[in-house]
């Protein structure tokens, strides 16, 4: 292979260009709770594409989410990581919210038992700011 410019309103001949396949969709899903395991009412929860991205924002698309149970879903594709985020809007909490520490969820298959345990005050934590892309693994 070798890379090819094509400018500006000019057409290229003769290069056959193929795609990969059509990447599959996956069920992710999962809870955010509080520490003692009671669910989370209206969480905010967002996810983004770590496998490839050097720096994507938070985004929910099309995330589901039970206001009343925690319960979320969301459909992903195979191959590709995502790291999961969840906050609250609290109350008296330092910065009037409290987050679980981000997950990242594997490449392959549905993974459907995600939990988020809300234990973090403010918007940051150690994990939050120490976590790194690692690419491929």
């Amino acid at each position: 292979t070798r890379p090819i410019t094509i400018d500006e309103g000019k057409s290229l001949e003769g290069y056959t260009i193929q795609l990969p396949q059509k990447l599959t969709a996956r069920k992710i899903a999962g809870v955010v709770v509080w520490p003692d395991g009671r669910p989370v009412a209206k969480p905010i929860i967002c996810f983004e594409e770590v496998e490839y991205s050097e720096g994507s924002l938070c985004y929910s698309g099309d995330l589901k989410v039970d206001e009343n149970d925690g319960g979320f879903s969301f459909t992903g594709l195979e191959g590709l990581r995502y790291l999961l985020r969840a906050h609250v809007n609290v109350a008296g909490a330092p910065s009037g919210q409290r987050h679980a520490e981000p997950v990242e969820v594997p490449a392959k298959g549905d993974i459907t038992d995600l939990k988020l345990v809300i234990t973090e005050p403010g918007g940051s934590c150690a994990q939050c700011r120490d976590w790194t892309r690692k690419k491929g693994q």
